[in-house]
């Protein structure tokens, strides 16, 4: 940062910052007299170019890069500076997919010259109807009658089309896929014979634009912090704003008890997934993150140590979970260890059924030859499961929810609530929950003033 300011009659002083140094901001100051026969603008106009001479002196002519440095370097140099610093993968990857856009609107911009104007001339583009680039398709009817009467195998799409097995097969099964032009292309059928556009029409949704908002944000502070910008345009524009939704869980008993039944009629695996979920509150990558070193069953504890992340071009890995807090034991209720025993059973029956063909990693959740399973797996199975037996509309995180709210119901203090669900503070448990925190509260205090004022009357 960079000021100046008039220390006497005839004596104006600039200050440039110039780095830290053990924790302290190091300051550089130059001091000028202001000539008796010059006019107030004729002085300003002076300063100003003081100001630069300083900047370029101090900064070594980092100031000079800010006036011409265009958005997309300064992306590049935003992006690198958080490799450095070790950020989440999955933050990197989701800024460099919103910087796609960004770019593409901004990156020709001097950063000197993108003001809040410009911002919000960006952020209306968003909203517009058909901006979407990763078009959805869904497979037509006759594309998947044409499939099943020629006896066109998940294998023969996969050859053909030059796509991996697994794309294949959802395929045959008639899922939704963004890679519909290039399998059309590939196995020589018309694309708008064999899919149809689901999401054409579909604007970003304010949520998506508040995140573009946000990346901003953090782009333009590390031009300020780099002093490449004076200041950061994104705090002199107005944030999107996103109507809050409240959580989706199950609600009620009745909920909580047709979902307990319908879960035990499902396989072992998959029923050991939603009950871990729902009885100890993890995330979903927590939980594809679990070893089994990780659970004490004869203290009936969990431990969460890592998650389980994938990423485009990286595949599976293993990464630290959420925050600090988030490594934390759990304790589990008696059933969910006596589902977690009879887990093992199958699971030690199917690793030595595999016998050479088994991938050993200690994971509690795998595939069938021991690799890691794909994180979303358990997610898209449950939402396969609460649609077969008309279970409330309620996603996998929804069980995260629906365990918290249900300590909340039952009075437990929200420091411990919050320990156990790995939130980072407890203003986040506050926040996330506070229609129930809340519910009843006011009327509460209503009926206590009325009490008050009966006492008085009486």
């Amino acid at each position: 940062m960079a000021y100046i300011r008039q220390k006497s009659k005839n004596t104006w002083e600039i200050v440039i910052a110039n780095g830290n140094s053990n924790g302290k901001r190091i300051r550089e100051t130059f001091y000028f007299n202001r000539p008796e026969d010059l006019s107030d603008g004729q002085w300003n106009k002076i300063l100003d170019e003081k100001l630069l001479e300083c900047r370029l002196k101090v900064l070594g002519g980092r100031a000079l890069q800010g006036r011409k440095i265009v958005c997309s370097q300064l992306s590049g140099l935003w992006i690198e500076d958080l490799k450095r610093k070790g950020r989440a993968p999955k933050t990197i990857f989701e800024y460099e997919r919103y910087l796609q856009r960004i770019n593409g609107y901004l990156g020709n911009y001097k950063i000197t010259d993108i003001q809040p104007h410009l911002l919000h001339k960006f952020y209306d583009e968003l909203k517009k109807p058909n901006v979407r680039e990763n078009l959805l398709y869904k497979p037509t009817d006759n594309f998947l009658k044409f499939l099943k009467e020629n006896n066109i195998t998940a294998k023969d799409i996969s050859q053909k089309g030059k796509i991996n097995l697994k794309t294949a097969q959802k395929i045959i099964k008639g899922c939704t896929t963004n890679i519909a032009p290039q399998i059309c292309i590939n196995l020589e059928i018309p694309l708008n014979e064999a899919y149809e556009v689901i999401n054409k029409s579909e604007p970003l949704s304010d949520r998506t634009v508040l995140h573009y908002h946000r990346a901003l944000g953090s782009m333009f502070k590390f031009a300020v912090d780099n002093e490449y910008i004076d200041n950061n345009p994104i705090k002199r524009t107005t944030a999107p704003t996103v109507k809050s939704e409240e959580q989706r869980y199950l609600k009620s008993d009745e909920e909580f008890k047709m979902l307990l039944q319908h879960l035990d009629k499902e396989h072992i695996k998959h029923k050991t997934w939603i009950y871990i979920a729902l009885m100890s509150g993890i995330r979903l990558g927590e939980l594809g993150g679990l070893r089994w070193k990780d659970i004490d069953f004869e203290s009936k504890t969990l431990y969460v140590t890592q998650a389980l992340q994938a990423l485009p071009g990286r595949g599976t890995f293993l990464k630290a979970p959420k925050n600090e807090r988030s490594i934390r034991p759990i304790k589990l209720p008696t059933r969910a260890i006596q589902i977690l025993e009879d887990y093992k059973i199958w699971f030690d029956n199917l690793r030595d059924a595999q016998g050479d063909r088994w991938i050993e990693n200690g994971q509690l959740f795998t595939q069938k030859n021991g690799e890691k399973m794909y994180p979303s797996t358990p997610s898209q199975w449950f939402t396969k499961f609460r649609r077969k037996y008309n279970i409330a509309d309620v996603n996998f995180h929804g069980l995260r929810h629906t365990h918290i709210s249900h300590l909340i119901d039952s009075n437990f203090d929200l420091q411990s609530i919050s320990a156990r669900a790995g939130h980072a503070r407890t203003e986040t448990t506050s926040r996330v929950y506070s229609h129930l925190l809340n519910n009843g509260k006011d009327e509460e205090l209503a009926n206590a003033m009325q009490e008050k004022l009966d006492s008085f009357i009486q």
